[in-house]
């Protein structure tokens, strides 16, 4: 039989034949779409919601329907076409309005979702053919809100290149932040971390903003989500100062060091170097009546963007002067 269609192909006027068939067969199937799909059905559709307005100071701590199915009356094509089509937006859910009644430290709300029809008919396309929505009630359960104010501390990874030091220490801006969630929950935060960053060697200064690590918990929110991370990294110079010893002691003893003057090596920025001078520095040997050959030196004062890596001696022998 399958020879005798194949054969039956090939003559011009059984193909014609077969041809006026099938557009007959479709015409007929477009024919009897259109008077199904004309009539009126009723359709579920589920669509995705958002709970907006939580009452101040609350939170809301189970997880109600992320979707409601909405049922939905029209002609079978509108139908069809809502059926096919994804939702684009959510639809607001209003809890401004919603009552509570508090039990222990829970306060619990129950919703009838009739009386978000005309909200849900207002945010979608179903304005005139929303009939019931599911589920028939929404049951919410909140908590108190607590805020609190936290440190933040960085978690970056670097290391230092050749002649380049760490001028100041690194800037957080803003260097604190405000974080909400359950009572429970905020107490046992003492601080909040960035995300880590690993930024290898740094041979200049890095400034980016920085993601704030999140909370497991979906229930505490941060007020902010990244920071401005500056580390204040320059390269620097070696330099050497020869510097006279001022004794401190009784007004009534003339002193007098061996060495008067000693050596301080530091560290400065190239930027800061020419800035330096010898006054900017004080090095003083205290006189202590049970030291009975040397002083100690130490020093009293320098320019904050200076970094001292030491003095050569430390110590220096005294002896009286009449």
């Amino acid at each position: 039989m399958l020879k005798k269609s194949l054969k039956n192909l090939k003559d011009p006027d059984a193909r014609s034949h077969l041809y006026v068939f099938f557009i007959c067969l479709l015409i007929s199937v477009f024919i009897w779409l259109s008077i199904k799909l004309s009539k009126d059905y009723q359709a579920t559709i589920h669509h995705p919601v958002n709970y907006v307005n939580i009452p101040q100071d609350k939170l809301l701590t189970n997880q109600p329907p992320s979707e409601v199915a909405l049922k939905v009356r029209g002609k079978g094509t509108e139908l069809l076409r809502m059926k096919l089509r994804q939702p684009e937006n959510a639809i607001n859910i209003d809890l401004s309005d919603a009552r509570l009644s508090r039990q222990g430290k829970l306060y619990h709300a129950e919703l009838p979702t009739v009386w978000f029809l005309s909200q849900v008919a207002r945010q979608s396309e179903y304005y005139n053919n929303l009939i019931d929505i599911q589920p028939d009630t929404l049951f919410l359960e909140f908590e108190d809100l607590k805020f609190k104010k936290l440190p933040i501390k960085h978690r970056l990874k670097y290391l230092l290149g050749k002649q380049v030091w760490l001028q100041d220490s690194v800037m957080i801006q803003p260097d604190s932040v405000i974080i909400a969630g359950k009572v429970s929950a905020v107490d046992t935060v003492q601080a909040v971390y960035t995300e880590k960053v690993r930024l290898g060697t740094l041979s200049e200064p890095f400034s980016e903003k920085v993601a704030l690590k999140g909370f497991k918990s979906k229930t505490m929110q941060l007020e902010t989500d990244s920071v401005l991370i500056t580390v204040p990294v320059e390269r620097y110079t070696e330099a050497r100062l020869t510097l006279p010893v001022q004794v401190q002691g009784p007004d009534t003893l003339n002193i007098r060091t061996f060495p008067e003057k000693v050596e301080v090596t530091y560290w400065v920025a190239l930027d800061d170097y020419q800035r330096i001078n010898a006054s900017m520095f004080k090095l003083v040997a205290a006189f202590d009546s049970n030291d009975d050959r040397f002083l100690q030196i130490s020093l009293k004062r320098k320019p904050s963007y200076v970094d001292v890596k030491s003095v050569e001696p430390n110590k220096v022998e005294y002896i009286f002067l009449k």
